[in-house]
């Protein structure tokens, strides 16, 4: 799938940038930005929220404003810490969905 290939790309170019910091740093900035539209991309493609909750998520706010250190913390290092307060409001609302 699309997002398969995504998800290796971008993993890829953040392993090349991370072991040869001296070759891509000169270009962190348009590096950032092409994995950032990656990210996007893939969870857009990997969605299975609303795009009401899709745009709450802290990883995809972060990238669309051109940030990818999120997605690296909960992806990289395992950060879940990245997705606490998301994950309690989604969970909130799908309690007061069933309910209904």
């Amino acid at each position: 799938m699309l997002s398969d290939v995504l998800a290796d790309a971008e993993t890829a170019i953040y392993r090349y940038q991370t072991e040869w910091p001296d070759v891509y740093a000169p270009l962190a900035e348009e590096i950032d930005a092409v994995r950032c539209r990656m990210i996007l991309l893939q969870m857009r493609l990997d969605q299975a929220v609303s795009d009401d909750w899709l745009e709450r998520n802290p990883i995809y706010k972060a990238a669309k404003a051109g940030d990818p250190g999120p997605h690296d913390a909960y992806m990289r290092h395992e950060d879940d810490s990245v997705l606490e307060a998301y994950q309690r409001e989604f969970a909130a609302f799908l309690t007061g969905q069933s309910k209904s």
